[in-house]
């Protein structure tokens, strides 16, 4: 990761613990959720029907776990989301400021069509990365190593080892397709840079264009760049699109496995019917964050590729002093 971006999330570190601490805990109380509605399922069922003190005592605490998670949840978004948007701010303002310095050299060899995609395209994107990708990555470890124990401690051992085990195989695809989509979207990324140039080089030229009559030949060129990013979209989706496949596949896996196990623990009386429903609810909460593992490829993909745009905007020779000096009494 870059020393720029690095030196922003020092900056708000303390805001991002704020959110680390609040998501955790959302999640916990998540969990713990089905547990203590299978514990009312099972006294219900015990009782035939019939409330006792101890099922009343369940209720009141199921209400208050709804009401911690509406707590948590609204504290670490309040955080989170304008925090990003800051480190994302100073993240340019930085780049600006280097920029500044920056001897008119840079400028003279550097494309302004790539210049401005670099910024408005790539570096804005870190926002979504500091944000929704914090989020779903916090998100997809913490249910599935939680998940994996309360499964472990309210549920049944051999259950939950039937069912997580399919998780290392699902990781496996992921990574096996993802070296596919790294380097797609890295070229899909210079297509959207090579045609924001050549848009800016046509606006920027256009009397230019009109003069020599070359109107045919720029948009031939425009379609031919249009074409290979179109092209490249089409490719980097059906990756996407195979990503999600997996992911559903794995997910109706662990689901047949939870079921078929879990009803025969039940019947064998290893575990409670409402100990099934628990689990079983437990699993959907765990497999459902890995739907978002596509976009995490995603956006873990989007962090090398933003690196090297920082590196290429930040890392340029300056003026020693920090000025361009400009000449006294020129003769123009």
């Amino acid at each position: 990761m870059h020393k720029l971006i690095l030196k922003q999330l020092k900056k708000y570190k303390i805001e991002y613990m704020i959110v680390f601490i609040f998501y955790i805990i959302n999640v916990i109380f998540a969990l713990l959720e089905p547990v203590i509605f299978g514990r009312i399922l099972d006294s219900i069922i015990n009782n035939v029907g019939r409330i006792d003190f101890e099922t009343k005592k369940n209720i009141v605490f199921l209400i208050s776990i709804l009401l911690v998670q509406y707590i948590t949840n609204y504290i670490y978004r309040r955080v989170l989301f304008p925090t990003s948007r800051k480190v994302k701010q100073g993240i340019l303002n930085n780049i600006l400021e280097k920029l500044e310095k920056a001897k008119i050299e840079f400028f003279d060899k550097t494309d302004k069509g790539k210049f401005v995609s670099y910024i408005i395209n790539d570096i804005t994107y870190i926002w979504s990365i500091m944000s929704h990708g914090t989020i779903e990555l916090i998100r997809l470890i913490s249910f599935t190593v939680f998940g994996f124990i309360f499964a472990v401690k309210y549920v049944n051992l051999p259950l939950a080892i039937a069912v997580f085990i399919t998780f290392p195989m699902f990781i496996y695809f992921i990574f096996k397709q993802n070296a596919k989509a790294q380097k797609l979207l890295y070229e899909k990324k210079e297509e959207e840079a090579k045609l924001s140039k050549h848009i800016n080089d046509s606006f920027c030229g256009f009397s230019v264009i009109k003069s020599y009559v070359t109107e045919e030949e720029t948009l031939k060129q425009f379609n031919e760049i249009n074409n290979d990013l179109k092209n490249k979209n089409i490719e980097y989706n059906k990756i996407t699109s195979s990503i999600n496949s997996i992911v559903t596949f794995f997910q109706g896996l662990g689901f047949s496995i939870s079921c078929i196990f879990g009803l025969y623990l039940v019947v064998n009386g290893s575990i409670t019917i409402g100990s099934f429903i628990a689990f079983n609810s437990i699993i959907q909460k765990v497999m459902k964050d890995y739907l978002y593992a596509g976009f995490l490829v995603e956006k873990a993909n989007m962090i090398k590729i933003i690196y090297k745009r920082i590196e290429f905007l930040y890392d340029i020779e300056t003026n020693t002093d920090g000025n361009i000096k400009m000449p006294e009494n020129a003769n123009i």
